[in-house]
């Protein structure tokens, strides 16, 4: 899991204008920030899954992506990450690739 400190209080994140990007399973909120590392905050609602154990499971697999990859060492960003339905279906394999896709546009 990721830090604390290091996690986007989601409910603060909708205030701010930025920039998104969306593919058929995510969508990527980005915003400039003050701080010397990058926020992320992950949001899957029940729309993708009623059980609460698999929404768990989904924001826990993105935490870990971003931790892995030691993406907020990376300065400067409020990185909000939604989960839209169709990506209850993907494996470990293609749901890393779909977020990379992303991030890598989110980063540039």
């Amino acid at each position: 899991m990721l830090a604390k400190k290091y996690r986007l209080p989601i409910q603060h994140f909708y205030k701010k204008p930025g920039k998104a990007v969306k593919n058929s399973f995510f969508l990527v909120k980005s915003s400039v920030s003050n701080e010397l590392f990058s926020m992320f905050g992950v949001a899957v609602g029940t729309k993708v899954h009623k059980l609460a154990v698999r929404r768990n499971a989904l924001r826990r697999a993105a935490y870990r992506y971003i931790q892995t990859n030691g993406l907020y060492r990376r300065p400067g960003k409020n990185v909000m990450i939604t989960v839209l339905p169709p990506a209850k279906e993907l494996s470990k394999k293609e749901f890393k690739v779909a977020l990379e896709e992303l991030f890598l546009k989110i980063f540039d």
